[in-house]
C-alpha cells in the first residue's frame, strides 16, 4: 500500500459501503412511497435497482464499468460476485436457526415431506422444460449452447448465487460464452415472475376464497416484519 488512500487496499470496503448505502436508499423509498410500502418488493431489490440505474448512467457518461474503476480497486465486479454467492447461503443458514412455531406433529412432518417432494419435482420440471427449449433454440440458432436451459431451476428455484455459480461453470469448463450473465438473467426473470405473476395469482386465490389473510395479531408476517427480521 503506497498510502492511506490506496484504493487497492480499500476497494472491497468501498464495495460494501456502496451496497449498504443502496440498502439505506431502498429502505427510504420503501418507507416513503405508498405503492412500494404496500408491495412485496424487498428492500434489497430496491437497492439493487438503484445501483443498476446509477451504474448504467455512469457507463453512459464515461463508457467505463462503475465497479471496475480504481475506487473499487479495479475488481469491484469480482467482489460483487463473491458477495452474491455467499450472502444467499448465509440467508438460508440464518433462516434455519429460527425457532419452530409449534411442536413437530405427524401432520406437520407430512407437510414438510410433501413440501420437499413438491420442491424437488418443480426443479425437475423446470430443468426438463428449460432443456427442451434450449434444444429447440440450438436447432434454430447457430452456436447456441444446447444445455443452457438446465440453468432454469437454478435461477427460478435456487436464486442468483447458484444460477451465477453454474453459469460460470458452463462458461469456463464447457465454453458457454456469457454463461455467468445468462444465469444471472434467468435469476432476475425468476424473481420478476414470482413478484408479479405470483402476487397476481395469490390475489386471484384470495378473491376466490381459496386462501385467507390473517389479521394482525393472528400470527401473520407482513413484508415490513420480514425486512426487519431478515
Amino acid at each position: 500500500m503506497e498510502n492511506f488512500w490506496d484504493f487497492n487496499a480499500w476497494g472491497t470496503l468501498n464495495v460494501i459501503s456502496v451496497l449498504l448505502i443502496s440498502l439505506l436508499a431502498g429502505n427510504v423509498l420503501k418507507k416513503q412511497i405508498p405503492f412500494l410500502k404496500k408491495s412485496l418488493v424487498p428492500i434489497s431489490v430496491l437497492g439493487g435497482i438503484i445501483l443498476i440505474v446509477v451504474a448504467a448512467i455512469y457507463k453512459g457518461i464515461t463508457g467505463d464499468v462503475m465497479f471496475d474503476t480504481a475506487f473499487f480497486g479495479g475488481r469491484g465486479t469480482a467482489t460483487m460476485e463473491v458477495v452474491t454467492y455467499h450472502t444467499l447461503a448465509l440467508g438460508f443458514i440464518a433462516s434455519a436457526f429460527r425457532p419452530a412455531q409449534g411442536k413437530m406433529t405427524k401432520k406437520r412432518t407430512a407437510e414438510i415431506f410433501n413440501t420437499g417432494v413438491t420442491t424437488v419435482a418443480t426443479y425437475l420440471m423446470q430443468a426438463v422444460l428449460g432443456f427442451a427449449i434450449s434444444l429447440i433454440a440450438a436447432k434454430l440458432i447457430a452456436g447456441f449452447f444446447s444445455a443452457a436451459g438446465v440453468l432454469l431451476p437454478f435461477g427460478y428455484g435456487q436464486g442468483t448465487g447458484q444460477a451465477m455459480n453454474y453459469g460460470t461453470i458452463y462458461e469456463t469448463e464447457f465454453g458457454f460464452v456469457g454463461g455467468k450473465s445468462f444465469g444471472l438473467t434467468i435469476a432476475a426473470l425468476g424473481f420478476l415472475s414470482a413478484s408479479i405473476g405470483g402476487v397476481i395469482h395469490l390475489n386471484y386465490l384470495k378473491s376466490k376464497g381459496l386462501i385467507q389473510v390473517k389479521k394482525t395479531g393472528e400470527g401473520a408476517i407482513h413484508s415490513e416484519d420480514i425486512q426487519s427480521e431478515g
